[in-house]
């Protein structure tokens, strides 16, 4: 788990070989117009001008060249940032080997916080991805859930597992940073969830013996 200032002078002008970015450049038949970028923030740069163009074809290119691999993980943060704008980028940017999932900025905010703040679709892909921790905190001891706007959101969180009793460090719980859906769903959740175990329950085959059934009811329905 990276957790760099997003912000940091000297790695934002760290340079770049001139060399390796026409390599990429020329390779994913990107136009050089009249600078080639120096330095990381400089290439960065590039590639969200092609995520603002909508050129999800060049930026694959970029990202598969063997050569794209000397950005740091926080700028591979910053790019999944900005895809909360241009979803269809997202997954390009979730396959790279550079991109952490669980990055936390400055803040202590991970991608997925970005998502359930804004609401975001970018919310389910990354619940897919294998490694997503949904239980990391932010530096109020807060997780995703505590600022999530989506009663819907609200409820997958639930389902996978989150925690959703204990306080952040200032002694508030949930319900006091939700709006009035969201924690509607918290309070509903206890009951809710005896409903769904029941439920799931009731569609397992004869057959299948009460631990096994317990085993699967608790891995689906946390």
């Amino acid at each position: 788990m990276a957790q760099i200032d997003l912000f940091d002078e000297e790695t934002r002008n760290r340079p770049i070989e001139v060399n390796v970015v026409r390599s990429i450049f020329q390779d994913s038949h990107i136009p050089f117009y009249y600078t080639l970028p120096t330095n990381f923030h400089g290439f960065y740069l590039k590639l969200v001008a092609l995520m603002h163009n909508h050129d999800l074809e060049r930026f694959q290119w970029v990202f598969e060249h063997p050569l794209f691999n000397f950005l740091p993980p926080h700028y591979f943060a910053k790019l999944l940032k900005a895809s909360l704008n241009y979803p269809e980028f997202t997954e390009t940017i979730l396959k790279h080997q550079n991109t952490d999932v669980n990055f936390q900025d400055r803040m202590g905010a991970t991608p997925l916080g970005w998502c359930t703040f804004r609401e975001n679709g970018v919310f389910y892909k990354l619940l897919e991805t294998r490694n997503i921790n949904i239980h990391l905190q932010n530096r109020r001891g807060q997780n995703v859930l505590f600022f999530c706007r989506s009663p819907v959101h609200v409820q997958y969180l639930l389902i996978l597992g989150i925690d959703w009793k204990s306080k952040d460090f200032n002694g508030r719980n949930v319900e006091e940073t939700l709006g009035d859906k969201g924690s509607v769903v918290i309070y509903d959740w206890p009951v809710k969830r005896l409903l769904y175990q029941h439920r799931l329950n009731r569609a397992f085959p004869d057959i299948w013996i009460d631990a096994i059934k317990q085993l699967v009811t608790s891995y689906t329905i946390a």
